[in-house]
């Protein structure tokens, strides 16, 4: 089989990270794989197998119609057997190309859309064509195969699948040290946030939470991530000081090495008002770190059913300093015990390997039942 991977950029972030793993696995599997990039930022292109191909149709706008048009003579030349499309806004692009018979190829549409616990609207350009121009449906949580019945997907084509990344990439970072690299004092304990900085991610709840922390040591909290929302960075920024934080709390941007700083620091935080998936709690996890999250998204459900702690609920920085509290005040060989154990239960039930046999089949079915609007 011929996957071919559509999405609208490879920079650092969630749903590109799934697409990243996905197609890795995927060829490992013997399996043909493309991507195709409709803007431009392939950051993360360089972590894809060698063998799968790059396409990079450079849109600069929703519906480019000189992009749009690039992209059927790629698919005809191609020829994948099934398009797996990341993301609503290249939903939109790939729908428009399917109206006007541009591409053939049955259709996958992979949401991950991550406010989707504060924002359950079905689009406009969704509900009229979108859903016609799709043969089948992955939502990343619950939440969102339940929105796909609301927009009127058919139920035979809805499908939720968890986000599952591939744990060996954490598995094989090799550690950063945090002192050296961010002058930390030498006995701070040091925590990390990884996240674009946006609302949804509840940062500001954090910084909220942060103000009554109790530790015998220092506290040193990274917040690694690119600014998202402008807006939202500076009120995060004014928070900061107005806080006492400044020396507490790091804005480190945009990096690669995130799997490194991870299993350089001694325990990591999740405080998201909303999330679908979220990969990045499997990789705290992975990268042995004991943690504080908020409930939200399938993932944190999952890990939760299965005994990890410790989950608080979205929006609450004092049921979040308490958490926190709780994690900072045992020892050392405490929290090292707690990430232990998160380790082994990733390991166990999160990794991309969990999942590979659901997309095979929705693969299998999207090629062999083929939708109305297929010619």
């Amino acid at each position: 089989m011929h996957v071919m991977h559509v999405i609208d950029g490879l920079a650092i972030g969630g749903a590109e990270r799934v697409l990243i793993d996905l197609a890795n696995r995927t060829a490992a599997d013997g399996h043909a794989v493309s991507v195709c990039v409709t803007r431009s930022d392939c950051t993360l292109a360089s972590e894809l197998r060698r063998g799968i191909g790059l396409h990079v149709l450079g849109r600069r706008s929703r519906f480019d119609w000189n992009r749009t048009r690039q992209l059927g003579p790629l698919a005809e030349r191609l020829r994948p057997d099934v398009l797996h499309v990341h993301g609503r806004s290249s939903m939109s692009f790939v729908t428009l190309a399917r109206m006007i018979r541009l591409v053939r190829a049955p259709v996958i549409f992979h949401d991950q859309f991550g406010k989707i616990e504060l924002d359950g609207r079905v689009p406009f350009w969704f509900r009229a064509t979108g859903c016609r121009y799709m043969d089948q449906y992955v939502g990343s949580s619950p939440s969102l195969g339940a929105w796909a019945a609301h927009a009127g997907i058919e139920p035979s084509q809805i499908h939720v699948i968890g986000n599952a990344p591939d744990l060996r990439r954490i598995q094989d970072a090799q550690p950063t040290r945090l002192e050296e690299e961010f002058g930390l004092p030498a006995d701070s304990v040091k925590g990390i946030v990884a996240c674009g900085v946006r609302p949804e991610k509840g940062i500001l709840v954090l910084l909220e939470a942060l103000k009554a922390i109790r530790s015998a040591q220092p506290v040193k909290v990274l917040i690694v991530g690119g600014v998202r929302d402008a807006r939202y960075y500076q009120e995060c920024e004014a928070h900061v000081a107005n806080f006492g934080l400044t020396e507490a709390v790091k804005f480190v941007g945009e990096r690669t090495d995130v799997p490194s700083l991870m299993k350089g620091a001694d325990f990591a935080v999740m405080p998201s008002l909303s999330e679908s998936g979220p990969v990045v709690l499997a990789e705290f996890m992975a990268a042995g770190l004991p943690f504080v999250s908020t409930r939200t998204g399938e993932v944190a459900a999952r890990v939760e059913a299965l005994g990890v702690p410790e989950f608080v609920r979205p929006g609450d920085p004092h049921a979040l300093s308490d958490a926190l509290n709780r994690l900072l005040g045992l020892s050392a060989d405490e929290r090292q015990s707690r990430g232990r154990h998160g380790q082994s239960v990733a390991f166990k039930y999160l990794d991309i390997q969990r999942v590979m046999p659901q997309w095979y089949e929705v693969y299998q079915l999207a090629s062999r039942n083929k939708s109305p609007c297929d010619f």
